[in-house]
């Protein structure tokens, strides 16, 4: 019976198609918005949040450069299980090796992540979980360090 026409978006009943800028225009607004937020969180504002997350991924970064110069030069098997007694247990492939910047890395973001969402409710717990990240990074760069210059 009734018929739906169906219209194409026009500007101002001119017969003129929406401009495609339109949509980038749509887009720069919700990026301003949330650039707003981010610029409201104090989290971001705190040197040292920065400081420990700057460092934490520059000691990742040690990690990983330090497995790609020295991968050669290691044997078969290394003693990277140093949990175990005995020394058959503690020696493991060397493929294992790159689980410590895989850990390294998983640390860094899940402390992140979480002192990010505790920063304005405990920012005590927050500035623990920083301190954390920052130490086992660092203590995992420098066990690496050590069991690389084994050999």
């Amino acid at each position: 019976m009734f018929k739906k026409e169906s219209k194409e978006r026009t500007q101002l009943d001119l017969n003129l198609k929406e401009s495609p800028l339109n949509s980038v225009a749509k887009y720069k607004e919700r990026f301003g918005l949330m650039r707003a937020k981010w610029d409201i969180r104090r989290y971001t504002k705190s040197g040292w949040v920065w400081f420990t997350i700057i460092l934490s991924i520059s000691l990742l970064i040690t990690q990983i450069l330090t497995i790609i110069d020295n991968y050669n030069k290691l044997p078969n098997k290394i003693p990277i299980l140093k949990i175990y007694i005995e020394s058959d247990s503690t020696l493991a492939s060397t493929e294992y090796i790159y689980l410590i910047p895989i850990l390294s890395f998983l640390m860094i973001f899940l402390g992140i992540f979480f002192s990010n969402k505790f920063y304005n409710k405990e920012r005590n717990l927050s500035n623990t979980l920083l301190w954390t990240v920052l130490l086992s990074s660092f203590i995992m760069t420098v066990s690496l360090i050590r069991l690389v210059n084994i050999y």
